[in-house]
């Protein structure tokens, strides 16, 4: 784009019925539960495409593991829900990588609803970045959408166990009220730290 790709932004939230006149929250998802992944032959053979990630790997996937993933997608849906409700924002989901449609997709299915989900599978850099510059929140999980939306200062909330992300929100003086670990404590507790560092962030939206 010439410019920050405002019109752009403007067609695609057009077409998701998004209200112009309401704050928009992108939340860039990934499942952290999606790794490790093995060397599968048997499955590769025969064609099953279940759990598949690329070529003959295959996710690493267990009863346990499922769980947890499930419980994590669900909170999301949870969280989408309780910030719709309680400052009747748009929310909209973006998928920073192809991999991350299908677990998407699952948050959006828990949620009832039609949240709109933005994906690398659909839109390129260009056009995911502009749309991220043209959020008033962000909640990621993914370093790089974090990053994007830097150079229009988007008040931004980090969930990981990235190294990146938690170096670049220490940096900017954000890790103790505005970063958490996925893994850090159960989905529920998670859920409220989330939404009282999105009061936070909502108080505070200047600084």
């Amino acid at each position: 784009f010439s410019d920050s790709g405002d019109e752009f932004v403007k067609k695609v939230f057009s077409a998701y019925n998004l209200d112009p006149n309401k704050p928009t929250v992108a939340i860039a998802f990934k499942d952290f539960f999606y790794f490790p992944v093995d060397i599968d032959i048997k499955k590769f053979l025969r064609g099953e495409k279940k759990h598949k990630f690329s070529s003959i790997y295959y996710h690493n996937w267990n009863d346990e593991v499922e769980k947890k993933s499930t419980d994590f997608k669900q909170m999301v849906a949870s969280l989408v829900s309780d910030i719709q409700n309680k400052y009747n924002y748009n929310v909209i989901l973006i998928a920073m990588e192809g991999m991350d449609e299908e677990p998407t997709n699952d948050i959006n299915l828990y949620t009832g609803n039609d949240i709109p989900i933005i994906s690398a599978n659909e839109y390129n850099a260009n056009e995911i970045s502009a749309i991220l510059r043209n959020i008033q929140y962000l909640i990621t999980t993914r370093y790089h959408a974090f990053v994007l939306s830097m150079k229009a200062k988007i008040p931004t909330i980090a969930i990981s166990h990235d190294e990146r992300l938690e170096s670049l929100m220490e940096e900017l003086n954000l890790k103790d009220d505005l970063y958490f670990e996925y893994d850090s404590c159960s989905p529920v507790v998670l859920q409220n730290k989330i939404l009282g560092a999105f009061n936070h962030l909502h108080q505070n939206e200047a600084k």
